[in-house]
C-alpha cells in the first residue's frame, strides 16, 4: 500500500528531526525490478541513488530510521549494505588479508616500486589538498591531513615526456569508495610484474605512456578509513569557515562532491547548491584544488584514453552524463570500447555474466562530472568503470575484484592498436610540429559539442578512435592551406597518416550572400568556428570582400536574425562565390493556429508576451507543477534526403528552477530513438534565437519534441517558445572564377503556394559584355524534396529576356503529384544557376 506524497513529506520531516537528534546508521536499501518511473521519481526527490540497473535494482542510500517510512511505501523494500558491515570491512578483523591501505601506505608503497623500478616509473607532486592548504595557513585542525596529491607515470623510459600516446587510471574521486584505490593501484604492479616476460604488456608499456593516481580525494579517503564517516563522499572544503572539520551528523557541513566539480555543464542536475548535500558541487566550477590538480594534469599531457574508477554497480560508463539521451559524436566508439572492457570483467552478482555497458546518463544524469570534462574539452575517451557490489567489499574480496580488472585495463591500452587514425603533423618547410585541428567528415560536424580535436603542440602527433571505413578528414591550421584526405581505417591495424602543411596563398575572395529571391542580403555575419580570422560582414548588395585572405579549405558559419544559419566547408580561393540563404523555412509554425501541428500533454498556447505575432508555445498556462515529465512533439516527419544543408531555428525565453528542473530538444531518427539535442535551465528573460545545425543528419528522417522534466521541490514559469523553423537548402554553392559577378538568371513564381496551376516567370539577363546575344542551352526542372526529376519544363536555347512557362502540378507521365513542397531549378551545361521552392496546396 502507498501512501500520498504529502503524508510523505510530513513523515520525511519528522525523520529528519530524529536523525539529528539520535545519529542514526546509514544503510543501502534495494527495490528489486524498479519500473524507470520509480527510478526518475526518486532522482526528482533528490535520494542518494547508490546504485541502478534499469529492470534489475534500484539501490538508495538512507538513514536508519528512515527505513520504515520507504517500506510502507515499498513493502519488498530490503537492506543490502549497512555502516557498521562498512566499519567491520574495514576494521582490524582482516589483518591478516591484504585489504585496503591508507595513502600513507599506498605512497610508500609507490616509492618502494619507483626506487626498484627508476627508469620505468617516475613519480610526480601534483599538488596540495584542502588538508594540505589549511595546515600551510596555520590551522592545527587539519594537521592529520596534509596531503599532497601524486602520479606515477610508467613507461620504458620515464625521464622524460615522450611522443607516445597517454592513459591514466585514477581513484578515489569519492572517499566512500576506498575499492577504487586499490584496483589503480593493482594494475601499475601487473603491468610492472609483466614486463619483459608478457609480451602483450611489455608492448603496452614500450608503445605507450601511462599515468596513476591511486587517491585523487586524499583528505576524504582518510576520513572514511579511519572510520570516522565510512558514507563520507566529499573532500574536506571548510565550507561554513569554521576552521573545524565537520563530517559527522545527519547534514555535515564541509565538503564537495568533487565529481561534481567539473567545468563541463557545471551546476544543474544531479547536483546541489546546498553545503550539506553529498553531493553539493561546490562554489564555482574547479573550486576545489583536487579538481583544478587533475584538469591540469590531463591538458597538460596528450591522453587518449583513461578510467576514473568508482563503486559501486559493476558497470562501464561512457560520457555523456550530464543530461538524459544526450549522445556524443563519438558515441559509436565509446560504446564499443566499453562494452570490449566490460564483457571481460566478471560480475560478483548472480543475475548477470560480467559488468555492464552503458552511456553515463542511463545510470542517473549527473553534471559537472570527470568524464563528460574530460572527453568534452580534452576530447578523451574517459570512461567511469563502477566497481563491486557493495561501496567497500571486504577485504576478502578486494583482490578478487583487483584481479577481475585487469584484462579491462589491458583491452583499453590496446584500443590504439587498430582503428584508429594516428600520424603527425607538420610545417611542409621547416618541418616544425603545428598542432592543427584534425575534423573528421560525417562525426565532427554533430551539433552536441566536444571541443575540435588537435594535434600535440610539442610533437605534432594526434590520435583519433574511428569507426573501420573510408573517411575523408581536413587537417587546419590558420595561415596554412587546409589538407582534406580520404583515409581508410581497418578494424585491424592503426592506420598513419603524416601530413605537412603549407603555408596558405593569399588572395581576394568575394561571397556574394542571396535570399530565395536571388536578391543580395546586407549585415550577414561570416565567421570560422575553427579557426582565428576575425569576422566578416556583408554590403548592401550582399557581398563579403575578404581581401589579402589566406585561401584554403574553411568551414565557415554565416549568420543573420530571420534566415537560416549556414554552417559549411568551403574552399576559399581568388574567385567569386554565390551562396543562397533562405529565409523562407519548408517547415514553420508560430503558433497563430494552436498546436495543429502538435501532440502535447500539458503544452498549451499562450498570448503572454510572444516574440512574433499574437501567441507562443508555453509548457504550462501557469507556473509548472513540481514532479512532472510532459512531451510537446511535432507532427511531421521530415525526411533530409537530397539536402546540402539542415538548420533549426526558434526563439524562447524561459524561467526554470535550478534544482533538478530543465527542459529539452530532442529529436529522433527514424521514428524512435529520442536523443537529446539541448537543454534548458535557470532563467533567459529576453527572447533568444537557438540556432543547430543538423548537416549530420542528412539522408535521415527526422522527428522534434520538447520535454519539460521537474523535480519534487520548487517551481518557476517555465518555458516559451516561438518562431519554430526548419530551413532546408536544396542549393549547392556556385564559384565564378571571373569579377564581377554577371548578372545571375532569376525565377519569379505566382501563386506560390498554387493548386493545382502556377506560372513560372524566367529572367535570364544579357550575357557578357559585348556578346550579349549569346544563347546556351538551358534546362527548367521540377524537383521534388528526395531529388528525383519530377518534370523538365524546358530543355533548349533561350534568349535574353523574360520567358513564361506553367506547371499544372504533374510529373513526367502527366500524373498529378502529392501536395508538399518542389523546387524549380534553371541549369545549363549541368552546372545549377537558381533555383525556387515553391509549395503545392490541395
Amino acid at each position: 500500500m502507498r501512501i500520498d506524497h504529502m503524508k510523505r513529506l510530513i513523515l520525511f520531516a519528522v525523520v529528519v528531526m530524529l536523525v539529528s537528534l539520535l545519529g542514526a546508521e546509514y544503510v543501502v536499501v534495494r527495490i528489486d525490478h524498479p519500473a524507470p518511473v520509480l527510478q526518475e521519481s526518486f532522482f526528482r526527490m533528490a535520494y542518494d541513488i547508490a546504485g541502478y540497473r534499469p529492470g534489475l535494482y534500484l539501490d538508495l542510500m538512507i538513514d536508519e530510521i528512515e527505513l520504515p517510512v520507504l517500506q510502507l511505501q515499498y513493502p519488498g523494500l530490503y537492506i543490502t549494505q549497512t555502516e557498521s558491515e562498512h566499519r567491520q570491512n574495514l576494521s582490524s578483523t582482516y589483518r591478516d588479508i591484504p585489504g585496503y591501505n591508507s595513502y600513507p601506505q599506498i605512497l610508500t608503497a609507490l616509492q618502494q616500486l619507483v626506487d626498484a623500478h627508476p627508469t620505468m616509473l617516475r613519480m610526480e607532486n601534483l599538488g596540495q589538498s584542502w588538508g594540505a592548504i589549511y595546515t600551510a595557513s596555520g590551522n592545527a585542525n587539519y594537521s592529520d591531513y596534509d596531503h599532497d596529491i601524486w602520479a606515477v607515470l610508467l613507461s620504458n623510459d620515464a625521464s622524460t615526456d615522450q611522443d607516445k600516446p597517454s592513459f591514466y587510471f585514477v581513484g578515489a574521486h569519492h572517499a566512500r569508495e576506498p575499492i577504487s584505490a586499490e584496483v589503480t593501484l593493482a594494475i601499475l604492479n601487473h603491468l610492472l610484474d609483466g614486463y619483459g616476460t608478457d609480451p602483450e604488456i611489455t608492448n603496452i608499456i614500450d608503445t605507450s605512456q601511462i599515468w596513476f593516481l591511486p587517491v585523487l580525494n586524499p583528505d576524504g579517503h582518510k576520513i572514511v578509513l579511519d572510520q570516522i564517516n565510512t558514507g563520507w563522499r566529499k573532500n574536506l572544503r571548510d565550507n561554513n569557515l569554521n576552521g573545524i572539520i565537520n563530517t559527522a551528523g545527519a547534514n555535515p557541513a564541509d565538503g564537495v562532491d568533487l565529481n561534481r566539480n567539473y567545468g563541463h555543464h557545471w551546476n544543474y542536475i544531479s547536483a546541489n547548491d546546498s553545503p550539506t548535500s553529498l553531493i553539493y558541487h561546490g562554489p564555482s566550477a574547479f573550486s576545489e584544488p583536487e579538481t583544478a590538480i587533475f584538469r591540469d594534469f590531463l591538458s597538460n599531457h596528450h591522453f587518449i584514453a583513461g578510467i576514473s574508477y568508482h563503486s559501486y554497480g559493476e558497470m562501464v560508463l561512457y560520457p555523456y552524463g550530464y543530461m538524459t539521451a544526450v549522445f556524443s559524436p563519438d558515441v559509436q566508439q565509446q560504446s564499443e570500447l566499453a562494452a570490449a572492457m566490460a564483457v571481460t570483467i566478471p560480475s560478483q552478482q548472480g543475475n548477470q555474466d560480467h559488468y555492464a555497458p552503458m552511456p553515463a546518463w542511463e545510470l542517473y544524469p549527473a553534471s559537472g562530472n570527470s568524464e563528460d570534462w574530460s572527453y568534452g574539452v580534452e576530447g578523451i575517451f574517459a570512461y567511469t568503470i563502477e566497481l563491486a557490489t557493495t561501496f567497500i567489499p571486504n577485504a576478502t574480496n578486494v583482490a578478487i575484484i583487483k584481479q577481475n580488472n585487469l584484462q579491462a585495463a589491458k583491452v583499453l591500452l590496446n584500443r590504439k592498436n587498430r582503428a584508429m587514425l594516428t600520424g603527425h603533423v607538420t610545417d611542409g618547410i621547416s618541418r616544425q610540429p603545428l598542432p592543427a585541428t584534425i575534423f573528421v567528415h560525417g562525426i565532427d560536424e554533430n551539433p552536441i559539442w566536444r571541443t575540435p580535436i588537435q594535434a600535440n603542440q610539442t610533437f605534432g602527433s594526434y590520435y583519433r578512435f574511428l569507426p573501420p571505413g573510408i573517411w575523408e578528414v581536413s587537417y587546419m591550421y590558420d595561415g596554412y592551406e587546409t589538407v582534406t584526405a580520404s583515409v581508410i581505417i581497418s578494424d585491424t591495424e592503426p592506420t598513419v597518416h603524416d601530413v605537412a602543411m603549407i603555408p596558405a596563398s593569399v588572395g581576394d575572395v568575394t561571397i556574394i550572400i542571396y535570399n530565395d529571391f536571388m536578391q543580395g542580403i546586407r549585415d550577414v555575419k561570416l565567421s570560422f568556428p575553427h579557426n582565428d580570422l576575425g569576422e566578416y560582414y556583408s554590403d548592401e548588395s550582399g557581398t563579403l570582400f575578404l581581401n589579402d585572405f589566406p585561401c584554403g579549405s574553411y568551414f565557415i558559419r554565416l549568420e543573420k536574425t530571420g534566415y537560416e544559419v549556414i554552417g559549411m566547408f568551403l574552399n576559399l580561393q581568388a574567385e567569386i562565390y554565390s551562396i543562397n540563404m533562405g529565409n523562407s523555412a519548408l517547415y514553420y509554425d508560430g503558433f497563430e493556429n494552436g498546436l495543429d501541428n502538435w501532440t502535447a500533454d500539458s503544452w498549451v498556447i499562450s498570448s503572454e508576451d510572444p516574440f512574433a505575432g499574437g501567441y507562443c508555445l508555453a509548457d504550462n498556462a501557469d507556473n509548472y507543477p513540481s514532479n512532472q515529465v510532459s512531451y510537446c512533439q511535432y507532427v511531421p516527419v521530415i525526411d533530409l534526403t537530397g539536402a546540402v544543408g539542415v538548420n533549426l531555428q526558434f526563439h524562447t525565453r524561459y524561467e526554470i528552477a535550478l534544482d533538478g528542473d530543465f527542459v529539452a530538444l530532442q529529436l529522433s531518427t527514424a521514428g524512435n530513438n529520442w536523443q537529446t539535442l539541448d537543454y534548458f535551465n535557470g532563467t533567459q528573460a529576453d527572447w533568444t534565437l537557438k540556432s543547430y545545425d543538423l548537416n549530420h543528419l542528412i539522408g535521415q528522417t527526422i522527428g522534434f519534441r520538447f520535454v519539460i522534466f521537474t523535480t519534487y521541490t520548487g517551481n518557476a514559469p517555465g518555458i516559451y517558445i516561438d518562431e519554430f523553423k526548419l530551413f532546408l537548402n536544396y542549393c549547392p554553392v556556385s564559384a565564378e572564377p571571373s569579377i564581377p559577378a554577371a548578372p545571375q538568371p532569376r525565377i519569379k513564381v505566382l501563386p506560390n503556394p498554387f493548386n493545382p496551376v502556377t506560372h513560372i516567370r524566367l529572367t535570364i539577363p544579357a550575357g557578357e559584355v559585348g556578346n550579349a546575344h549569346k544563347h546556351p542551352n538551358y534546362r527548367l526542372d521540377v524537383f521534388n524534396l528526395r531529388g528525383q526529376l519530377v518534370t523538365t519544363l524546358h530543355d533548349n536555347y533561350l534568349t535574353t529576356g523574360e520567358h513564361n512557362f506553367t506547371w499544372n502540378s504533374t510529373d513526367t507521365r502527366h500524373q498529378s503529384v502529392a501536395s508538399g513542397v518542389y523546387l524549380v531549378r534553371l541549369s545549363s551545361q549541368g552546372r545549377t544557376l537558381v533555383s525556387k521552392k515553391i509549395l503545392l496546396l490541395k
